[in-house]
């Protein structure tokens, strides 16, 4: 039997300091800590979110976000785990990498990432917060 969808969460707001990526790391910790799998798109070229869960030197993981929209790599391949039980983050890449996720195929960057949550197979989360 296959595994319900994963509920997505995005947490977004045109206007910066309003709380995003702490609303985004809070909220997928608490579900990690009450024992939903859960998994933290950071979505912004800033890396906040991955910063406030993992340690300086992962900030420049070798698979991002941006790898996942253009395709190379499905999106649970770009989880990396965090001191939170049952919570795993997908960085943005390298801080200071303006748009990295804009670098998906042309005209597809809007779907990109709803096909790479719809294309997860067994072993997927319960959510997907994404910031």
């Amino acid at each position: 039997m296959k595994s319900p969808d994963p509920t997505v969460i995005t947490v977004a707001n045109l206007k910066g300091g309003v709380g995003k990526t702490t609303t985004a790391v809070c909220l997928a910790s608490g579900l990690s800590l009450k024992g939903r799998r859960t998994v933290l798109v950071d979505m912004d070229a800033h890396c906040s979110a991955t910063a406030h869960l993992l340690d300086l030197q992962t900030l420049a993981a070798p698979v991002t976000i941006a790898d996942v929209i253009k395709g190379s790599v499905g999106l649970m391949e770009a989880v990396i785990p965090t001191r939170v039980e049952g919570l795993g983050v997908v960085t943005a890449g390298e801080a200071g990498e303006p748009d990295a996720h804009r670098a998906g195929r042309p005209g597809d960057g809007e779907m990109a990432l709803r096909k790479a949550i719809g294309s997860l197979g067994p072993g997927r989360p319960a959510y997907i917060v994404v910031d």
